[in-house]
């Protein structure tokens, strides 16, 4: 009976299926607010998407079978990070790059490659720097 008034409501609002997006990560150790060091609560985030919309290609639509997926609107929802006393609302790749940073680590979401340029980058730069000081050496 409780099924068939859960199934109910969630047809009344137009929702064929729900997806959780658990976070092991936010949920393993306590997190701090980068603006006022205050503890970060987990609080729960949610959306329903259509399928068929623009961004549909964000979200995953795969069900837990074998290739199947889901069709139509489905309420996504995802664990975020709450801070009381600014208001703020961190995500997860957000915090993650916070806590990298403070313990000197590099961000995740930068490419290999253009880690490389900048150093390439870096050293012509100071290649440069040193023939100009050369050639005004020789100049004098």
């Amino acid at each position: 009976m409780i099924k068939r008034i859960r199934n109910w409501i969630r047809n009344w609002e137009g929702v064929q299926g729900q997806k959780k997006m658990w976070s092991i990560y936010i949920r393993r150790k306590n997190h701090y607010c980068p603006c006022c060091y205050g503890l970060l609560e987990v609080k729960e985030k949610s959306k329903i998407v259509n399928s068929e919309s623009e961004e549909a290609k964000n979200f995953d639509f795969s069900s837990g079978g074998e290739g199947g997926s889901m069709i139509g609107n489905v309420k996504f929802t995802w664990d975020i990070l709450y801070c009381g006393k600014c208001n703020l609302e961190i995500s997860e790749l957000e915090i993650r790059n916070h806590e990298r940073r403070l313990k000197g680590k590099k961000e995740i979401g930068h490419s290999k490659i253009g880690l490389i340029v900048v150093r390439i980058l870096s050293i012509i730069t100071i290649i440069a720097f040193f023939l100009i000081v050369m050639k005004l050496q020789r100049r004098a």
